[in-house]
């Protein structure tokens, strides 16, 4: 399966000029490209492939299916993700499922569901782009030989998490230089608070290389 989906990334490289090369220090390396209604994604630890379309015709409003696979997790990520354009202003409403093979006789979560909201603003005059994206989930799957008979089983998720991505990017036609905050959000009943684990601060440049 990971070699079918490495050559076909290749081919779509072979075919897709000019395209783009990222790094970043939260997500790992790599290049992607939108061409027409086709957007993909080669990099390391993550690749995808998707397509957009307009929603009634309309550009402002669009809509993007993809599904990518994480070479260090060994996991698969399906997303779907409406979105309005106005102007400089943008809406993301991002729905993705993670999901993992079961190991063989161990119980243990295979998949988790998020939902999540990313506004963004673009500052033409500034050249920059301010994004917030909060991402929560309360929905996995578990996987139990002993009980499931080789099904996971959808439960929710008894402990309020979220995960909130903070970004501002310098923009231009030829790169782009963003600085981001990532971090996870919980929810303690038993003590009445919040807590925050796992903070990410992060650097992402983004060079357009014509062939």
């Amino acid at each position: 399966m990971k070699k079918i989906f490495t050559l076909y990334f290749l081919l779509i490289v072979i075919i897709a000029i000019p395209i783009e090369f990222f790094i970043n220090t939260k997500d790992g390396i790599g290049i992607t490209e939108n061409q027409s209604n086709l957007e993909y994604t080669l990099g390391f630890p993550y690749s995808e492939i998707g397509l957009k379309f307009p929603i009634y015709n309309d550009e402002h409003f669009m809509i993007s299916f993809s599904g990518g696979f994480d070479i260090m997790s060994n996991s698969f990520q399906l997303n779907i993700m409406p979105y309005l354009n106005i102007d400089s202003f943008q809406m993301k409403f991002p729905v993705f499922l993670t999901t993992k093979p079961a190991t063989p006789n161990e119980a243990s979560e295979v998949g988790r569901l998020y939902f999540g909201v990313v506004p963004s603003i673009y500052l033409k005059d500034l050249n920059i782009k301010f994004e917030i994206g909060g991402y929560y989930s309360s929905i996995y799957f578990w996987y139990d030989p002993a009980f499931n008979l080789n099904i996971p089983t959808p439960k929710t998720d008894e402990l309020f998490r979220t995960r909130i991505d903070l970004k501002i990017t310098y923009i231009k036609e030829e790169f782009s230089i963003g600085i981001g905050y990532n971090f996870l959000i919980r929810w303690l009943s038993y003590r009445s608070m919040f807590i925050t684990s796992n903070d990410t601060p992060y650097l992402e440049a983004k060079f357009k290389i014509i062939f």
